[in-house]
């Protein structure tokens, strides 16, 4: 774990002078290096990368676009921190969990409520009944002493349970989310296809793959038990991508009472923010349908995986290469 206090700090006390446009031109004065900013992020931060002239091929960091501070990954070239350094910007190395002085995270933090729960836990701490209402009522939260880099970086809407009862989205973009209806399932086997993970530059499999016992449980007999729940994203009068769960013995089971959670849109209809509305759409109607709990699992390299991230799923295993994720719903 990372303790930021003292970065953040520091650029805190030299904001005045930063701009980030000037810093932002330095890096793209390499005509392969592209400083982007995320539509999803809230608002302060950009991305570092290469370019191929039309999107970031690969990704070299993280830059405050509020405050001079980056974060890069191991794959950073020197001719990026040597910008950085020019342009008066401390960086350090990326790090998945971090821990920060609460007074000085606000200012990094957007529409998310930061809370210190270790009364909780510790019982030498007072208790805070404002701290425990906020968390029984259901807020989603940050605790300054250990978050995730995703949870500083990307917004984290902290509904509560009774608005979360109330939310029911039905159109986004001009796409129509609604109930799969029976003679739909079979639609099923294309996006069951599309859920497959296939690295960048890996030959994609043949179709026939779905067919394997170990894929078939995702989608054989759908609608034949009550834990099968499917919503649609409809787009034109065409369906363009599905979220389904069910309770089944899967990569991403955890308990045969738990469903376990599958979804995939085709591909010229990604990064445009209608998986993410998708998901919220279906873990509100398995909420409506009883189901405290769902579960997933996602391969580490996916990135999928920010978004699960996002909709407050939390990792509980890990493989070599996956996630086992699950998310509370009440």
């Amino acid at each position: 774990m990372k303790d930021v206090t003292t970065l953040f700090g520091s650029a805190l006390d030299r904001s005045s002078s930063y701009l980030y446009t000037s810093v932002k031109s330095a890096l793209e004065a390499d005509n392969d290096i592209w400083c982007l900013a995320d539509s999803d992020t809230n608002e302060k931060w950009a991305y570092i990368g290469k370019t191929d002239g039309e999107s970031l091929t690969e990704y070299y960091g993280i830059l405050c676009e509020a405050y001079p501070v980056a974060f890069l990954y191991d794959t950073c070239p020197d001719k990026i921190k040597a910008v950085l350094d020019k342009c008066g910007v401390e960086y350090t190395a990326f790090d998945e969990e971090l821990s920060c002085d609460e007074a000085i995270l606000h200012h990094y933090i957007t529409d998310t409520l930061i809370i210190d729960d270790r009364f909780l836990e510790d019982d030498s701490l007072p208790f805070d009944q404002e701290a425990f209402d906020m968390i029984v009522d259901g807020r989603r939260y940050l605790t300054p002493y250990k978050f995730a880099f995703d949870d500083l970086i990307y917004s984290c809407p902290h509904y509560t349970v009774s608005e979360l009862a109330g939310m029911d989205i039905t159109e986004k973009d001009n796409v129509i989310f609604r109930k799969a209806t029976p003679g739909e399932y079979v639609l099923l086997e294309d996006f069951l296809y599309e859920a497959i993970f296939i690295p960048e530059g890996a030959v994609s499999p043949p179709r026939e793959i779905i067919k394997r016992p170990e894929l078939q449980v995702y989608i054989e007999n759908f609608g034949s038990r009550r834990s099968d729940i499917c919503m649609f994203a409809e787009k034109d009068g065409k369906v363009i991508g599905a979220a389904w769960v069910r309770i089944m013995n899967d990569y991403g089971s955890i308990s045969p009472h738990i469903p376990s959670l599958a979804i995939s849109l085709y591909p010229e209809y990604r990064g445009h923010g209608t998986g993410t509305a998708l998901m919220r759409v279906l873990l509100n109607e398995v909420r409506r349908n009883g189901y405290g709990f769902v579960s997933l699992s996602v391969q580490k390299a996916n990135y999928a995986y920010t978004m699960y991230r996002k909709l407050g799923f939390e990792t509980v295993r890990e493989t070599a290469d996956e996630y086992i994720m699950k998310k509370y719903l009440f």
